[in-house]
């Protein structure tokens, strides 16, 4: 599969968003909001997650290894936000079984 910075990770196992495990690996839909959307020139991509990865913070690390686009989207990690199928979560958390994983800057309303 093709991400948001060009990088093909070479995959080629025909997993998607309907067919999410095989051969042991995992697909997550990655979705970005606002100032990371902007920095990273999409609105989502999918990607498997490597055994290794076991946290949210495990997974962004992998990102920027990918591609440096993501090394400066994410370069200050203190202004992301996560979610996880719909459930905010710190960088410490585990990916665990997640289908969807949300980054995005702080929110502020009113």
């Amino acid at each position: 599969a093709v991400d948001c910075c060009g990088a093909d990770d070479g995959d080629g196992l025909g997993l998607s968003a309907r067919r999410r495990k095989a051969y042991g690996l995992t697909m997550l839909r990655v979705v970005y909001f606002a100032s990371v959307r902007e920095a990273l020139g999409c609105d989502g991509e999918d990607h498997l997650v490597p055994e290794t990865v076991s946290t949210i913070g495990d997974f962004i690390d992998h990102l920027c290894d990918i591609a440096p686009c993501y090394h400066s989207a994410f370069a200050d990690r203190s202004k992301l936000r996560f979610a996880l199928d719909a459930h905010m979560a710190k960088a410490d958390a585990v990916l665990g079984d997640a289908a969807e994983l949300a980054v995005f800057p702080p929110v502020t309303g009113g």
